[in-house]
């Protein structure tokens, strides 16, 4: 390898521009979905206009296809259930 392609290997091939940046990304956006699934968990559990019966689908759902039911029931508890009255649990 020539002298010019050596120091593009070393220089924009090996990975040392972030020094490990990428894993910490990656970690952020993980603890932002924790932390936002989470959010929408207490939510779902405390909010009294969610019936009963739809809190369970909500939850069951929200631990097997978490990051995507928080998301839905984000939206849909927003717009939904808070022009609903709130109902006895």
């Amino acid at each position: 390898m020539n002298n010019f392609g050596m120091y593009w290997h070393q220089h924009h091939w090996s990975g040392h521009h972030w020094n490990g940046g990428w894993i910490a990304l990656i970690i952020l956006i993980v603890l932002l979905v924790l932390a936002f699934e989470l959010w929408m968990l207490v939510d779902c559990i405390t909010n009294k206009k969610v019936p009963t019966r739809h809190k369970v689908w909500w939850i069951i759902g929200m631990f097997l296809l978490h990051p995507f039911v928080a998301i839905a029931y984000f939206f849909t508890s927003r717009f939904h259930y808070n022009k609903l009255k709130p109902t006895k649990s």
